[in-house]
């Protein structure tokens, strides 16, 4: 979320004279960027975007920003603490990093506290951030995993996934990834070099329309992909695509096909159209795995390629457009065999916070 404006024009104007003299000013670097600091802040920027550019924690941006609005420029000049203890040592900062790896820590000041706690030295938050920076830590958003997913379930699946892979490698065997996608016909904003102080604008359609495909990939060589477009996927369409996925494959011994949970793959007609053809083994994976299923890599490339950044007027041009992709897919193929590969994304042990 962008901070609003708290700047008159007046003070605005005042701040970049005062920037503009202390710049290159000795000894003046700290009293630079608090000025720096309420100009960004006023700018626009964000605290994690004001850290990248500053190096300073969200913490002590508050603490400029209160400053300011509290007293004006005097009192963002000034520098009332003495909070350097001594540098610490080789062997606290082994320990701080451990102790740090155990929780995520939210502000410079709770890790302050702790190297006080730990080694009797007090930091300010900037000396902290510095010692972060110096351990190897930047300061970003946690992510999420699925809450459901089991790591274990998903560590066998794993396996026996790379131990198809590697017997696929006689050619007597295929290992194919299936799943559905429905990108939506409309642009996504995206991130790009914008000079401060403009916009730059996408068009959008407010389309609703969808490309339902569902397709089938060699996870060797995914440059071959199966697909079939339909209004909706259904239990109809994935024999469909089952149909064209021997067709292409017979002469292999097996076709071994992972699937995620969806229902169309389990339903009555399906198994008993799979009972008619052993020749395709049907594997499911673990539920909550998108990590696993290397098709969703591809449709993310696709998007990247296709949709991300480009205005679509008419809804044909979006299908042309998808339909070209698919019918130039091989002259990605180096792209996607460095993209779509067995190294599969584990979701770690949850650290607390």
């Amino acid at each position: 979320m962008k901070n609003t404006r708290l700047l008159s024009e007046q003070e605005r104007n005042d701040l970049i004279k005062e920037r503009n003299r202390l710049r290159g000013l000795k000894g003046s670097l700290s009293r630079y960027k608090r000025v720096c600091v309420i100009l960004a802040i006023d700018s626009g920027y964000t605290y994690e975007e004001i850290h990248s550019l500053f190096g300073i924690a969200p913490s002590t941006t508050t603490q400029y920003k209160d400053k300011y609005l509290k007293g004006g420029l005097e009192l963002l000049m000034e520098n009332n603490y003495k909070t350097y203890s001594g540098k610490l040592s080789k062997e606290e900062l082994i320990k701080l990093d451990k102790k740090l790896d155990e929780k995520v820590y939210r502000t410079t000041q709770e890790i302050g506290s702790l190297i006080e706690k730990m080694f009797g030295k007090k930091y300010s938050n900037s000396q902290v951030c510095r010692i972060l920076k110096k351990l190897g830590y930047v300061y970003k958003k946690v992510k999420q995993s699925p809450a459901k997913a089991d790591p274990i379930a998903q560590e066998e699946c794993v396996k026996e996934i790379k131990k198809q892979i590697a017997q696929s490698a006689d050619n007597k065997t295929v290992v194919l990834f299936l799943d559905a996608t429905h990108p939506m016909h409309n642009t996504k904003p995206y991130y790009g070099w914008i000079k401060k102080g403009k916009e730059a604008w996408i068009p959008s359609n407010g389309g609703r329309k969808r490309y339902n495909v569902i397709g089938a990939m060699n996870a060797i060589k995914p440059e071959q992909v199966t697909k079939i477009n339909a209004k909706s996927i259904n239990e109809d369409v994935v024999i469909e695509l089952f149909k064209k996925a021997l067709k292409r494959y017979g002469h292999k011994e097996k076709i071994i096909a992972w699937v995620d949970g969806a229902s169309y793959f389990k339903s009555r007609k399906v198994k008993k159209w799979l009972k008619e053809h052993p020749k395709i083994i049907l594997q499911v994976l673990p539920p909550y795995s998108p990590n696993l299923n290397l098709i969703e890599r591809l449709w993310k490339f696709m998007r990247k390629k296709v949709i991300s950044d480009t205005f679509y007027q008419n809804y044909d041009d979006f299908v042309k457009s998808l339909d070209n992709f698919f019918k130039e897919i091989k002259s990605y193929k180096n792209e996607l065999r460095e993209l779509i590969t067995s190294n599969f994304q584990k979701f770690p042990d949850i650290i607390p916070v």
